[in-house]
C-alpha cells in the first residue's frame, strides 16, 4: 500500500483530502505546516508528498526540497490556488512531478497521483536491476576494447566477421541470421575481458594457462545472456570452439548440433589466425592457411563449410600487413560501436551505465582526429547531465561543445548543442541570449530542412517567451505555431521525452496562455480533436481554472472533442463478430503505441508493457504477427502452421490461451478494451485495427509512399515533411535480434523501403546545392547498405561540387574495394566517369 503525506495548513482541506485518498485504498498522513512534514519524513518513508505551496513559515517549494534531501525517491505533487509566474519555474527546478491550481476535482488528483505511483514503481524497478545491469554492461565494454590492448589481435574479431559474413551469404542464410552471424563473430572473444592482457602474449602455454583461456567461450555466453536481444547471440558464441568430431570444448557437442553459425566462426576464426603473426610464430601464406584448414575437414571442421572457403577469401595473395593504419581503423569502429551502445542506454533512461559508455568512447579516441566521433561522445554525456538534472554542468559543456564543433565545421553538432545549451539556462532561470542561441541553432536546421530540430528549436522557443511573460509577442506567436504544428505532426511526446523538464505542466501553461490571449483558438481546437496527437489531459488540467473565459473556453474544447469521438467505431464489415464489443470513449485508457523498428516494444501511453508481461515468447511473436497484418484476418490454420508445426487440438489450445495471455497482458493498460485488441471471427483471429493504437511500421508505410508520390509530382516540401518523418520512425531493422521466419520478408521489404528513401533525401539535398547535407544522406546509406552504387557516386559528386577532390578519390577507392569484396563487381560506370575526369583535371558534371 503506498503512503501519501498531506502538508497543508487549512484544516478542511487536509481532513477532506485525507478521507477521500484513505477511501481509494492509500495509507495517509498529513502535517499542518512544513515543518511538521520534515521531522515526520525523517522517521516515516512516504511514496508521494502532496504539499500546498503557500502555508505559514516554509512554502511548499521549501518543505518538499528539504524532503528530498531526506528522502531522494519520493514523488511530490504541490496544489495552490493562487496563479503564480514563478511558482511553476520553481517547481520545474525541483523536478516536481504535477502542479494542481484550485480547485481541482478528485478525480483530476487521482488520476495525477496514480500516474505519479506508476512513475514511482518504474523508477524502484529499475534502480534495483540497474546496478546488475550496469555491471555486466561494463564488463561488455572492457571486452569488446580488450582485443586493442593485444598488439597481434588488433582488427581480428571485424576481419572474422567480415569472412564470416560472405561465408553465410554464400550458405544463403536469411538477412537476419546473417546480421546475429556477423555481430557474433565480431564479439566471439568478448570473453577474454577477465583475462590478462599479458596472457595473450605469451608464446607457450603452461596447462593452467590453456584451462583458462578455454574458459572464454562460456565466460561470454555469461556476460551476454542477461541482455535479451543478445540471448542468440550469446549461443552461437559460446559453441564457436566446438569441433565437428565432438571433442571440442565447452559442451563437446558435435556434427549438426553445433549451431551453423557456430561451425561458420570457427572456420573464419581459425583462417585469419593461421594468416596472422601471433608471439609464438609467423603468419602463414594463404595457400597454406587453406592447406591446413582442409587437412581439419571433418574432424575440427564442417566439411561443406570448408569446401566453400577458397571462393569466399578475400585475398589471395599476401598482402603486407600495416599495424599503424589497422590500429587507427580499429580504434575508430571500436569507438563507434561503443557510441551506439551508449546512445541505446541514454534513451533507455540507464544513465549511469551510458555515462560510462560515453567517457570509455571519448578515452579511446585520446589524440585521434576523428572529430565527429568526439563531437558525438560529448554531446551524448551533456544530454545525460541533463538527463540527471544537473544543468549548471550540462550547459558548460554544451558551451564547450559549441565551440569544439565551430572549430571543427561540424555544424549540425553545434546546433544540437545549442538547443540543449539553451534547454538548460532555462531550466536554471538563465534567460539572456537564450533566444539568439535557440534561433542560430534553428537556422542551421533550416539549411538542413530538419523539419523535426526546427521543431524543438519552436518547442523552446515557446516555452522561453512563456517564462519570460512576453507570449504575445510576433515571436512567441510564430514559435508557439510551429510547437501545435510539432504535436499535428506526432512529434509531441518525442519532444516531452526529450525535454523532461518542460513536462505537461508546462505545455498547459502554453495552452493556457494562448486561450487566455486569444491567440490561436482555431489551431488549438483542432489540434485536440486527435487524441492521439494530443492527449485530453493537458486540456482536462485547466478545466477548472480559476479565469472563467479560460475555464469556458477549456469545456468547449472537451466538450467537441469528447462529443466528435465518443466512440470508436467496429472495423468496416465485421459488424457481425460476436467477439466485438463497442470501443470506450477515448479518454478511457491511454493510447497504445506499438514499435516494430528496432526492438519490438509496446507503449500504453508512456508506460512499456514489460519483457516479462509477456509470460511467452510464443504470446509475444504472435500479438506481433497479428499486428503487424494491419487488421487482415488469418485463418487459425495458418497461425499453426507459422507458430505450432505439430498441429492438431494441442496447437489449437495453445493457439487461444496465447490470445488470452496477450488481452491478459494489456487489460492493466486498456481496461475493458483489451479483450477487443484481438478478435476471432469464425476460424480467423485479427488485430482490431479500430481501436485506433498506433503502429510505427502503418505510419512509415503512408509517410514513405505519401512522400515519394509528393516528389515525384515535383511537389518539394511536402514531400521532403513526409520523409524525414518517416526517417525518425525507422529506429532499426523491423523487430532487429528476433529469429521468427515470418518477419524475414517484412524486414527486407522495409529495409529496401529505408534505403529507398535515403536516396531520394540524399538527391533532392544535391538538386538543392546542399552538398553538406546529401554527403550525411549518402553516409547514412553506407552505414545501412555498403554496397550501395547510389552512396558512392552520391559522396564523390558531392565533394567534387565542394572542391574536396581528395576525399572524392578515397570514395572511389572505398567504392571498388568494397564491391569487389562483397560481391565480386566492378565499379559502376558512372563512379568510374568521374573518377577518370579527376584524374585527366576535367570537369565533372555534376549530375546524379
Amino acid at each position: 500500500m503506498e503512503r501519501i503525506l498531506i502538508v497543508d495548513d487549512d484544516e478542511y482541506m487536509r481532513s477532506s483530502l485525507q478521507i477521500e485518498l484513505e477511501s481509494d485504498g492509500f495509507e495517509v498522513s498529513v502535517a499542518e505546516n512544513g515543518t511538521q512534514a520534515i521531522e515526520m519524513a525523517k522517521n516515516s518513508a512516504f511514496d508521494l508528498i502532496l504539499c500546498d505551496v503557500r502555508m505559514p513559515g516554509l512554502s511548499g517549494i521549501e518543505t518538499i526540497s528539504a524532503i528530498r534531501d531526506v528522502q531522494p525517491g519520493t514523488r511530490s505533487i504541490i496544489i495552490t490556488g493562487y496563479a503564480s509566474h514563478d511558482t511553476p519555474i520553481a517547481a520545474l527546478r525541483l523536478r516536481v512531478d504535477d502542479y494542481l491550481m484550485k480547485p481541482f476535482s478528485g478525480e483530476e488528483l487521482l488520476r495525477s497521483i496514480r500516474s505519479t505511483l506508476v512513475r514511482l514503481r518504474q523508477s524502484v524497478s529499475q534502480s534495483e536491476g540497474v546496478a546488475r545491469y550496469r555491471r555486466n554492461f561494463l564488463k561488455l565494454i572492457t571486452g569488446i576494447l580488450f582485443e586493442g590492448k593485444v598488439s597481434h589481435l588488433i582488427g581480428h574479431s571485424e576481419r572474422v566477421a567480415h569472412l564470416a559474413l560472405q561465408v553465410g551469404r554464400s550458405l544463403g542464410l536469411s538477412p537476419v541470421r546473417l546480421q546475429n552471424l556477423y555481430i557474433a563473430a565480431l564479439l566471439h572473444d568478448v570473453g577474454y575481458f577477465d583475462l590478462p592482457a599479458q596472457l595473450m602474449e605469451k608464446k607457450e602455454f603452461r596447462p593452467e594457462d590453456f584451462d583458462l583461456v578455454k574458459n572464454h567461450p562460456a565466460l561470454a555466453r555469461d556476460l551476454l545472456e542477461p541482455f535479451k536481444e543478445l540471448k542468440e547471440i550469446a549461443t552461437v558464441i559460446s559453441y564457436h570452439h566446438e569441433r565437428w568430431d565432438g571433442t571440442g570444448y565447452p559442451s563437446a557437442l558435435g556434427g549438426d548440433m553445433i549451431p551453423l553459425e557456430s561451425r561458420i566462426i570457427a572456420v573464419a576464426e581459425a583462417y585469419d589466425s593461421l594468416v596472422s603473426d601471433r608471439p609464438h610464430r609467423s603468419r602463414k601464406a594463404v595457400k597454406e592457411a587453406l592447406g591446413r584448414i582442409e587437412s581439419g575437414s571433418g574432424s575440427y571442421f564442417d566439411p561443406r563449410i570448408v569446401k566453400l572457403l577458397p571462393s569466399v577469401i578475400e585475398v589471395y595473395e599476401e598482402k603486407p600487413f600495416s599495424p599503424a593504419a589497422s590500429e587507427t581503423d580499429d580504434r575508430e569502429r571500436r569507438t563507434s560501436v561503443l557510441l551506439n551502445l551508449a546512445d541505446i542506454q541514454r534513451e533507455q533512461k540507464n544513465l549511469d551505465v551510458a555515462w560510462e559508455a560515453y567517457e570509455k568512447a571519448l578515452e579511446l579516441l585520446e589524440g585521434s582526429e576523428a572529430h565527429e566521433l568526439k563531437a558525438r561522445g560529448e554531446l551524448g554525456k551533456v544530454q545525460v547531465l541533463s538527463g540527471r538534472g544537473l544543468h549548471e554542468e550540462a550547459l558548460r559543456k554544451a558551451r564547450d561543445l559549441i565551440e569544439y564543433a565551430k572549430s571543427h565545421a561540424l555544424s549540425f553538432v553545434r546546433a544540437q548543442a545549442a538547443l540543449q545549451a539553451g534547454y538548460s539556462a532555462m531550466v536554471l532561470g538563465q534567460y539572456e541570449g537564450v533566444e539568439g542561441e535557440i534561433l542560430s541553432a534553428r537556422e542551421i536546421f533550416e539549411v538542413w530542412e530538419s523539419a523535426y530540430h526546427m521543431c524543438e528549436a519552436d518547442f523552446l522557443l515557446s516555452n522561453l517567451h512563456c517564462l519570460r511573460g512576453d507570449d504575445r509577442s510576433p515571436g512567441s506567436i510564430a514559435a508557439f505555431n510551429s510547437f501545435l504544428q510539432a504535436i499535428l505532426s506526432r512529434r509531441f511526446f518525442d519532444i516531452l521525452q526529450k525535454y523532461p523538464d518542460f513536462s505537461t505542466v508546462f505545455v498547459r501553461r502554453l495552452i493556457r496562455h494562448s486561450i487566455e490571449h486569444g491567440l490561436l483558438i482555431g489551431e488549438i481546437t483542432a489540434l485536440f480533436r486527435d487524441q492521439k496527437r494530443a492527449p485530453l489531459s493537458i486540456l482536462e488540467g485547466l478545466a477548472n481554472d480559476e479565469d472563467r473565459a479560460v475555464r469556458l473556453r477549456v469545456l468547449d474544447i472537451l466538450n467537441e472533442a469528447r462529443g466528435r469521438e465518443a466512440r470508436i467505431p467496429a472495423a468496416e464489415g465485421r459488424k457481425d463478430s460476436a467477439d466485438e464489443a463497442p470501443a470506450e470513449a477515448p479518454g478511457a485508457a491511454p493510447p497504445v503505441r506499438i514499435f516494430f523498428f528496432g526492438k519490438f516494444r509496446v507503449m500504453a501511453g508512456e508506460t512499456p508493457v514489460d519483457e516479462e508481461a509477456w509470460v511467452t515468447r510464443k504470446a509475444k511473436s504472435l500479438f506481433a504477427y497479428l499486428v503487424s497484418r494491419g487488421g487482415e484476418e488469418v485463418s487459425e490454420e495458418r497461425l499453426m502452421d507459422i507458430f505450432w508445426l505439430k498441429g492438431g487440438q494441442k496447437a489449437l489450445h495453445s493457439l487461444h490461451n496465447s490470445v488470452s495471455v496477450i488481452r491478459k497482458i494489456l487489460t492493466p493498460f486498456l481496461g475493458p478494451l483489451a479483450k477487443n485488441i484481438v478478435l476471432h471471427r469464425k476460424a480467423s483471429y485479427y488485430f482490431n485495427s479500430a481501436l485506433g493504437c498506433q503502429v510505427d511500421v502503418a505510419d512509415f508505410e503512408e509517410l514513405f509512399h505519401r512522400g515519394r508520390t509528393f516528389f515525384e509530382q515535383n511537389r518539394w516540401d511536402e514531400g521532403l515533411a513526409s520523409l524525414q518523418n518517416a526517417e525518425r520512425l525507422y529506429m532499426g531493422d523491423f523487430m532487429e535480434g528476433s529469429y521468427d521466419e515470418w518477419s524475414d520478408e517484412l524486414r527486407l521489404a522495409l529495409r529496401n523501403r529505408y534505403i529507398e528513401l535515403l536516396t531520394l533525401l540524399g538527391k533532392y539535398f544535391f538538386r538543392k546545392g546542399k552538398h553538406e547535407v546529401s554527403i550525411d544522406y549518402w553516409k547514412k546509406l553506407l552505414a545501412c547498405d555498403n554496397c550501395c552504387e547510389d552512396a558512392y557516386i552520391g559522396l564523390m559528386l558531392c565533394y567534387v561540387a565542394m572542391d574536396r577532390k581528395n576525399e572524392a578519390v578515397r570514395a572511389y577507392r572505398q567504392c571498388a574495394r568494397t564491391l569487389q569484396a562483397e560481391l565480386d563487381l566492378p565499379v559502376p560506370a558512372k563512379a568510374a566517369e568521374i573518377y577518370l575526369h579527376l584524374m585527366e583535371g576535367q570537369t565533372v558534371p555534376l549530375t546524379m
